[in-house]
């Protein structure tokens, strides 16, 4: 957890000039709002393969551990079958999940063959909509009940499991691991567009990331008032920190 005050004090500190004591007056309405952009800057910036380091959230310890306070381990959801559906499917609203989701971690499903009841299926690949009908019918990622095994895919918000082609055995439950939004972080002192006051509401994400969260804000304020200096100097920083 990191504290609101702090990274408060912290934007300031570095959004001013006190070399020269010329500072510049920054809300703290407009800081919250930065601050709450550049934290899924950050949690997307861990995820994405295309950053510093060239490595994603799975790649090594470091960024897993940043990111482990957003994990939801496992939360069960029921499924149902899909009518019609030719490939043998079965899906929920992932709007159904108890937080939002991001990105799915890992998945497994229990599922049903005659006197084998609640067999753990593992999901072992969440495709993309264009290799479905390729890896559906390949014998290394084909649904299979002895195996263990099966498929996922995620369309129009709808997360979807197979069974195999036979139809031999029933999918009842999904158990989903994910990682979901952070929460909002807010400081007291101001009304919120709804006409709600504000409250203290802390940065849940680790402490060691503060500085890498400020320096993104500080760049985001930077682009947004054009001082060049300023935001070359915080990619840099930004860069240092991963």
């Amino acid at each position: 957890m990191i504290p609101i005050q702090e990274l408060l004090f912290s934007i300031d500190t570095k959004a001013n000039s006190l070399s020269n004591l010329k500072g510049k007056y920054i809300p703290d309405e407009t800081k919250i709002e930065v601050l709450n952009l550049v934290q899924i800057k950050l949690v997307l910036k861990k995820l994405d393969p295309n950053n510093t380091l060239g490595l994603g959230m799975g790649a090594f310890n470091k960024r897993y551990q940043d990111l482990q306070i957003l994990q939801v381990p496992y939360e069960k959801v029921s499924l149902t079958k899909v009518a019609n559906d030719l490939l043998n499917s079965y899906s929920v609203s992932i709007n159904s999940l108890s937080k939002p989701i991001i990105v799915p971690v890992n998945a497994y499903v229990t599922a049903d063959k005659g006197n084998c009841k609640d067999r753990i299926l593992d999901v072992i690949d969440i495709v993309k909509q264009g290799d479905l009908r390729l890896k559906i019918v390949s014998p290394h990622f084909s649904p299979n009940f002895n195996y263990q095994e099966t498929l996922g895919m995620i369309s129009s918000d709808i997360f979807y499991v197979y069974g195999d082609s036979s139809n031999s055995f029933t999918i009842k439950d999904l158990y989903l691991s994910y990682l979901r939004y952070p929460v909002n972080m807010d400081v007291t002192g101001y009304i919120h567009l709804d006409g709600t006051a504000s409250t203290n509401v802390n940065c849940e994400l680790d402490g060691y990331l503060m500085n890498e969260l400020v320096d993104l804000a500080i760049e985001e304020i930077a682009d947004a008032t054009a001082n060049q200096g300023q935001s070359q100097l915080s990619r840099i920083r930004t860069k240092e920190n991963e």
